[in-house]
């Protein structure tokens, strides 16, 4: 709690200034569809990016007990590439 309290205080002191031109572009700016989102999106870190970061992340987890938390497998994970990123 200490903290945060810091914090809100330190951003507390500084004062922002809106910028028209900034606001003006950014009112312009179309919002992308959910598709159009996800497209960029793996084309700035493909999806198998995030697939091999989610293993990592969990290879050899141990909940308190001693236990690995990573369910057992019932067999080879298969992940299937975006054609377009072989392209």
């Amino acid at each position: 709690m200490d903290e945060i309290e810091l914090l809100q205080e330190a951003a507390n002191l500084y004062t922002v200034q809106p910028d028209e031109h900034f606001g003006a572009w950014f009112q312009a700016v179309e919002p992308l569809s959910k598709e159009e989102s996800y497209s960029l999106s793996c084309q700035l870190e493909p999806r198998y990016h995030w697939v091999r970061k989610i293993r990592l992340f969990f290879k050899g987890k141990k909940n308190r007990s001693g236990q690995n938390t990573r369910p057992p497998t019932k067999g080879p994970v298969v992940v299937v590439d975006d054609p377009s990123e072989t392209s």
